[in-house]
């Protein structure tokens, strides 16, 4: 493999050796999350059904028919335990709202309006807030992706993935390219600027040739923003199956390299910078929720199977059982005076990581019977919380810089970082 081609890919991660162009671009992107308010917070929504299951996938999703009660009832319960997560995050204001899953777009529109008003209701959604849906073209009619703009949302994340019917049905994909390319037109119209287009490559069989053909495509359909994912074998999944019976090839290490420098070649000759490893975009149209994970700004996970990250701060009067996912069956919240597992004193305003019951039946009834939906709520210790932010830093154009360590400790000081972790030194 060509360790300097390699090189050259992965050193954008250092900001001195970024273009000036952007460099200035990830600075503008970052900063406009940084001055969000302190007590801003980002909301993640999982909708995990889906028609069929893709071959490659192992996300936490299932394949049911979802009637009207049944959707009304998840509804209900998003916001019943939103209200809980929002209490004890402190938080007030909404930057960010991002469905994903599973296939959102499968939700109709009332109820995806029912969680955006529910939302608005517990807290105050800014009049910026980035209103994201995940959705396939096989349930994107354009109708109904006019409705979920008159329900709130102003961004839409479209999963092409590919774009020859040979690959989709390959992947198990339920839609075709015809049905992507009418789908991709009227996001166009009717969320200009602001849709994304998510491709996999790496796909069994799949040329380099091919690949650059495909982007060039993407490129006269789409020219804002495209997510691309090398295609992962996970294990126990359709795919992994067959590949290890050897009936399916994937590209090797460096037909990947050779791909993933392609996509970078084209995208920046059309305008699309790449502001992380995996997305690029034109300035200004960069996934705003999307880097606030990057960026280690807090969010919630609503739903079943969602993760969350965020400071808590429940009040004194709150009882054990509950604070966030005390209730829940099999949970475990540690608070303030219980010994993290390294011996040291949990702070009840430390940075936690929540995890929602997976399965939607059971995540329901906890939900009900408890206003959480939590399986488990853990404390993160301060060093473990910024090491991550270095770890994510790395993924993005930006890099690391002060005002990152200081949206997640409050502190302007990369030199306490450094005295803290062997990661970094000042």
């Amino acid at each position: 493999m060509d360790v300097r081609r390699l090189s050259r890919n992965c050193a954008f991660v250092f900001p001195n050796t970024l273009r000036y162009r952007q460099y200035k671009q990830a600075a503008v992107s970052f900063a406009k999350l940084s001055q969000q308010p302190p007590e801003a917070i980002a909301v993640y929504v999982h909708w995990p059904f889906c028609r069929q299951l893709c071959s490659y996938c192992n996300f936490n999703k299932y394949v049911r028919s979802v009637d009207k009660d049944f959707e009304q009832s998840m509804v209900e319960c998003i916001l019943q335990d939103a209200a809980g997560q929002l209490k004890a995050s402190g938080a007030s204001d909404i930057f960010s709202i991002y469905f994903g899953g599973g296939t959102p777009s499968l939700c109709s529109a009332s109820s995806i309006h029912s969680i955006i008003a529910g939302l608005g209701r517990l807290g105050n959604i800014l009049p910026d807030a980035e209103v994201t849906l995940e959705a396939n073209p096989s349930s994107s009619t354009d109708n109904k992706l006019r409705s979920f703009r008159d329900a709130g949302v102003n961004r839409i994340s479209l999963g092409v993935q590919a774009l020859n019917n040979e690959d989709l049905q390959l992947l198990n994909r339920d839609h075709t390219v015809e049905e992507s390319l009418r789908t991709i037109e009227s996001c166009q119209q009717i969320y200009p600027s602001q849709t994304s287009l998510d491709l996999i490559f790496a796909r069994p069989a799949q040329t380099l040739q091919q690949w650059q053909s495909e982007l060039e495509q993407v490129l006269q359909l789409c020219e804002t923003h495209v997510s691309l994912y090398e295609l992962t074998i996970e294990q126990s999944t359709p795919l992994a199956r067959q590949v290890e019976k050897g009936e399916l090839t994937v590209p090797g290490s460096d037909v990947k390299a050779d791909m993933y420098q392609c996509a970078i070649e084209t995208l920046s000759s059309h305008g699309l910078y790449r502001y992380q490893v995996s997305n690029f975009a034109k300035p200004g149209c960069e996934a705003q929720h999307n880097s606030s994970y990057w960026y280690g700004r807090p969010y919630i996970g609503l739903g079943p199977g969602a993760h969350g990250r965020y400071k808590r701060h429940p009040t004194p009067a709150t009882s054990l059982s509950d604070r966030c996912s005390e209730a829940a069956a099999g949970g475990s919240v540690r608070s303030a005076g219980d010994d993290g597992d390294d011996g040291t004193l949990v702070d009840d305003k430390a940075w936690h990581h929540c995890v929602q019951v997976p399965e939607p039946n059971a995540w329901m009834t906890q939900v009900k019977a408890t206003g959480s939906g939590a399986a488990k709520c853990t404390p993160v210790q301060h060093i473990d919380m910024l090491q991550q932010v270095l770890i994510s830093s790395l993924y993005t154009d930006a890099g690391l810089s002060d005002e990152r360590i200081t949206v997640v400790s409050g502190q302007h000081s990369c030199c306490r970082f450094s005295a803290a972790s062997s990661y970094v030194s000042c």
